[in-house]
């Protein structure tokens, strides 16, 4: 998944390949952390947009609202 380097040097003893697998596992937390908030936040966005269009569109426009009010009127 990783490399370092040019793969000249690498971990040889006990102790290097468990270093080495710790700094991947935390590389990859902490490019992972960011991801999910990212998606998290775009999907609260995303449904209060959803929220207002729908809201917007049940709002009757002033002039549907000046036609209904004189229809009342005239009748």
């Amino acid at each position: 998944m990783t490399t370092v380097g040019y793969g000249d040097v690498y971990p040889t003893t006990l102790f290097g390949y468990c270093t080495a697998s710790l700094v991947i596992i935390v590389g990859l937390v902490v490019t992972a952390l960011p991801v999910a908030v990212i998606g998290a936040n775009f999907s609260i966005y995303n449904d209060f947009s959803i929220k207002r269009e729908k809201k917007q569109q049940q709002k009757p426009t002033p002039q549907e609202r000046n036609g209904a009010l004189s229809k009342t009127l005239a009748s």
